[in-house]
C-alpha cells in the first residue's frame, strides 16, 4: 500500500524527502542530472562507434585469427562485471599509467558542464562490454550481407 501511494506521488512529480539530506529528492538530484546524461550519452555514442568499427574489422577479416580474437575479447568484456571492469580501468589508467585522474568530474573547487579527462575512465567502463557484444552482432549481419 505504501508503494502504491509513493507511485501516485511520483506520477504527480513528488519524489519525497531525502532521508540523508532532509530536502526534497529532486533538489538533491537535479544538479547531478547533467553529468549523468553527459556520461551516458558519451558512453552510448562510444558503444556504437566501437561496435561498428569492430564489426567492419571482423567482417573484413572473416574466419581469420584476428576475427576470432576480437570476438573472444568482446565475449569476455561482456561477461566481466561492470564494477570489476571499473576498478581495473582505474588501476590501469590512473594508478599505473597516471594518464587519468581516479575520480571526479571536475578539478578541486571547479564546476561546469564541459567534458574533461576525468570522465574517460567511467566512459570506458560503461562502453567496454556492450561494444564487443554489439560488434559481434553487427559483424554477423554484415557477414550475411556480404
Amino acid at each position: 500500500m505504501q508503494y502504491a501511494k509513493w507511485i501516485g506521488n511520483v506520477m504527480q512529480g513528488d519524489f519525497g524527502i531525502s532521508l540523508k539530506y532532509k530536502r526534497p529528492v529532486l533538489d538533491v538530484v537535479s544538479p547531478l542530472i547533467g553529468n549523468t546524461l553527459m556520461l551516458g550519452g558519451i558512453a552510448y555514442a562510444l558503444v556504437f562507434m566501437l561496435a561498428i568499427a569492430l564489426a567492419l574489422f571482423c567482417a573484413r577479416f572473416e574466419d581469420t585469427f584476428m576475427d576470432r580474437f576480437v570476438c573472444r575479447i568482446g565475449t569476455v568484456a561482456f561477461y566481466v562485471p561492470a564494477f570489476w571492469m571499473g576498478v581495473v580501468l582505474v588501476l590501469v589508467f590512473s594508478v599505473n599509467l597516471k594518464l587519468l585522474p581516479s575520480s571526479g568530474a571536475y578539478g578541486i573547487g571547479k564546476s561546469g558542464t564541459t567534458a574533461s579527462p576525468k570522465r574517460c575512465t567511467s566512459t570506458l567502463q560503461l562502453s567496454s562490454g556492450p561494444s564487443g557484444t554489439l560488434g559481434s552482432m553487427i559483424c554477423g549481419m554484415v557477414s550475411m550481407i556480404l
